[in-house]
């Protein structure tokens, strides 16, 4: 991913997905108080290469309620990875948090947010999506444990 340290917010375009989308107030609160505390934006704000938000939409939303007319932004793609519980069950999609990016591969296992908590799956399939991605049910990648490659 391209790191840009001070992108023009009025130049970030906003898909119709995000903007009929309201985050939770706590989420919002909390990167606020972030904010607040130590004048710093609390995560990435993700553009694709037509510079459309595909991550980090209430970071945004944040920097605009503050009046900041520049802000760091990441270019680069959103990566999912699909993955089962178990052999012969139904695929299940996580996003793959910034700090994981390009980590994880077919075959390697990841514990993922459940909704009956914390889980190990073996992933299927890995995604790069160059477009938003607002789905509610999208849990977070915790961790990467690559099955042995050879270099």
């Amino acid at each position: 991913m391209e790191q840009i340290r001070s992108f023009p917010l009025k130049d970030i375009i906003i898909s119709e997905d995000f903007k009929n989308t309201e985050p939770a107030a706590w989420k919002l609160q909390r990167k606020i108080d972030y904010y607040e505390e130590t004048r710093e934006l609390p995560e990435d704000i993700v553009i694709n290469d037509e510079n459309v938000l595909i991550d980090g939409y209430t970071t945004y939303l944040l920097a605009a309620r503050y009046r900041l007319t520049h802000v760091p932004v990441k270019r680069g793609y959103v990566e999912l990875i699909e993955a089962r519980h178990r052999a012969g069950q139904k695929s299940y999609f996580w996003r793959v948090p910034t700090r994981l990016l390009g980590k994880a591969r077919q075959g390697d296992k990841c514990i993922v947010r459940t909704m009956s908590g914390d889980k190990w799956v073996r992933v299927a399939n890995v995604h790069r999506i160059q477009y938003p991605v607002q789905e509610v049910q999208l849990k977070n990648v915790k961790a990467v444990i690559q099955k042995n490659r050879k270099s």
